[in-house]
């Protein structure tokens, strides 16, 4: 249980941490860290490379067996805490 709790300890420290973005060059060429710049320079991109939706949703193929079900999914401690601490994959 002990090591449960500290595992829970660092992924919720690791969820809370704030990070600062790296400065962008905004419309003009000039590096920023201004919030209202920095969020400027991302709506102009962000409309610029998507679309509005038309209410269509696409037919995909499936990418997998059809033996295989959701519930063969398991994602346990182990493997999300290396994850968000490893550089194991």
């Amino acid at each position: 249980m002990a090591e449960f709790l500290n595992a829970q300890q660092i992924v919720n420290g690791k969820l809370s941490r704030r990070k600062s973005l790296p400065p962008i060059t905004d419309t003009n060429g000039n590096l920023t860290t201004d919030g209202v710049a920095l969020t400027n320079v991302f709506n102009k991109y962000f409309a610029s490379v998507f679309t509005n939706d038309d209410g269509n949703i696409p037919q995909l193929s499936s990418q997998v067996d059809a033996s295989v079900e959701r519930r063969d999914a398991s994602f346990g401690l182990k493997y999300i805490f290396c994850i968000l601490f490893c550089s194991c994959f």
